[in-house]
């Protein structure tokens, strides 16, 4: 009987601990993503923080503060240089609406046409007068109530960005002040004799970790730089803008490389500045210098994930946290994939599996 009334109340507190937690995370679904980022923040910075309370014997609290100046600072002064490059860029693009939307209806005819000469079954095919009549409407792209809600989701968007921007370093410095207190206090609840096999695995997924996130960072911040001194070299307007875009994007395997290509392809089109197949070329010599040199070098191979996770972790990404949870998506199924092989790997040279 007394077995039975312990179980009952063990299965009792875990149902109200599983409840209180789903509660939590729903709670706290708004900040979750600055809580994510933060996180990944934290493993870039670790590192620095770790050499300068080691070997220079600074304090915790003074290693943090050191290593997130030097991250941080570069990071500011870059942003105040190209900051007002990008608005100036943001505003060209605002007032050259018009022109690209008259342009788009232009070149949109004029395919039209080649088709109807070329190939007249292809052009019996395609329902022209669809296309015309939802995608094809100057009057519905240069409305002022459509551009006004274009602008109302841009300043949403920033006004979401500003958030990600105050808490996750907030979020990352504790998590460097305190993690290390947090850890400790957990591994008071694990047995003695599975002492050694947890902490091996906590070494080996943080390992993992922290070389994942920093080598991806280095990744998208060289194809960021490279592109945008290339792009503005040639003379392609919005150049910086495409460029920090690319960087970005090509955070997102296979499918970010061919946004940011296709969408600087097209204004190289729109614009007639740049040759477009000249961009195009620029964008395959840079992406292929990434798969065969950057990215083996920062990356590595750490992913190694299928083709159709890595497009349904995009998708469910975006659907969760739009732009910001496309980016984050995969390298958090990256990170939990190659987490879980450690862990087994580990348990099994243990022979607990």
């Amino acid at each position: 009987m007394n077995e039975t009334k312990h179980l009952r109340i063990k299965l009792l507190v875990g149902v109200w601990t599983l409840l209180l937690l789903l509660a939590s995370l729903y709670a706290i679904r708004l900040f979750l993503l600055p809580f994510i980022l933060g996180g990944l923040l934290a493993l870039l910075i670790q590192p620095y923080v770790d050499v300068f309370e080691g070997r220079y014997r600074f304090s915790r609290n003074s290693s943090i503060s050191l290593a997130f100046g030097l991250f941080l600072v570069p990071l500011a002064g870059l942003a105040l240089y190209v900051g007002p490059q990008i608005l100036e860029e943001l505003r060209q693009l605002q007032t050259n609406r018009t022109q690209f939307v008259t342009s788009i209806s232009e070149r949109y005819h004029q395919v039209k046409k080649e088709i109807r000469q070329q190939t007249p079954k292809l052009y019996n095919a395609v329902p022209w007068k669809y296309v015309e009549k939802e995608w094809l409407r100057p009057e519905k792209w240069l409305a002022k109530d459509k551009f006004d809600s274009i602008w109302s989701q841009i300043s949403h968007g920033l006004e979401w960005l500003f958030h990600i921007l105050i808490l996750s370093p907030m979020v990352a410095f504790f998590l460097l002040k305190d993690g290390s207190t947090l850890k400790h206090w957990g591994m008071h609840f694990v047995p003695n004799r599975y002492f050694e096999m947890v902490m091996e695995i906590l070494y080996g997924v943080n390992r993992q970790i922290v070389a994942f996130v920093r080598g991806q960072f280095w990744d998208s911040s060289i194809n960021a730089f490279l592109l945008s001194v290339a792009l503005s070299i040639v003379g392609l307007p919005y150049a910086i803008l495409v460029g920090i875009f690319a960087g970005v994007a090509n955070a997102i395997p296979m499918i970010g490389p061919l946004i940011a290509g296709s969408a600087s392809v097209l204004i190289a089109i729109l614009t007639g500045s740049v040759n477009p197949w000249l961009v195009f070329t620029i964008f395959m010599v840079i992406h292929i210098v990434d798969i065969t040199i950057i990215y083996p070098q920062s990356v590595g191979h750490s992913l190694r994930l299928h083709e159709f996770v890595v497009i349904l972790g995009v998708f469910a990404g975006g659907y969760i946290g739009g732009i910001i949870g496309m980016l984050v998506a995969v390298p958090m199924i990256g990170i939990a994939v190659r987490s879980t092989e450690t862990i087994f790997r580990t348990l099994r040279g243990y022979r607990i599996l």
